[in-house]
């Protein structure tokens, strides 16, 4: 299984930031290995903007996986519990925010009980990144 990245970029486009490009396309780079494991939708899908999308890749050979959390529009609730899926009960993981740059440590049964994400106003999602720890 592979991955791919398809971001339909318009490069030569006048006013085109290619430094945020360049970042996004490190991002996947760095992130695109988790992409090919298990996939667990957390919420029910919706593209009507009014419900939280909340989706997990998990890597069980790794230890590790990847969720990615995405608001609701307009919405004036900014918290949402999501129960992660496949992880070790009692190992503990390293949970890392990426975008609000917050880590803590978690142990399996405490993810899939429920991993509390709250998110400031504003469009932005987030990416949270997981491993196991030895």
């Amino acid at each position: 299984m592979a991955t791919s990245l398809i971001p339909g970029w318009i490069a030569d486009e006048k006013g085109f930031d290619v430094a945020r490009a360049k970042k996004l396309a490190d991002t996947y780079r760095r992130l695109r290995h988790l992409l090919v494991g298990g996939y667990y939708p957390l919420t029910p899908y919706s593209r009507d903007g009014k419900h939280w999308m909340g989706l997990q890749f998990h890597r069980p050979d790794l230890g590790e996986g990847l969720v990615l959390v995405i608001p609701p529009r307009d919405s004036a609730d900014r918290s949402l519990l999501l129960k992660l899926h496949d992880l070790v009960p009692a190992a503990t993981y390293e949970v890392q925010a990426e975008i609000k740059g917050q880590r803590e440590q978690k142990t399996g049964a405490e993810l899939m009980k429920g991993l509390l994400v709250t998110l400031p106003t504003g469009d932005g999602g987030e990416r949270i990144v997981y491993r196991e720890l030895p």
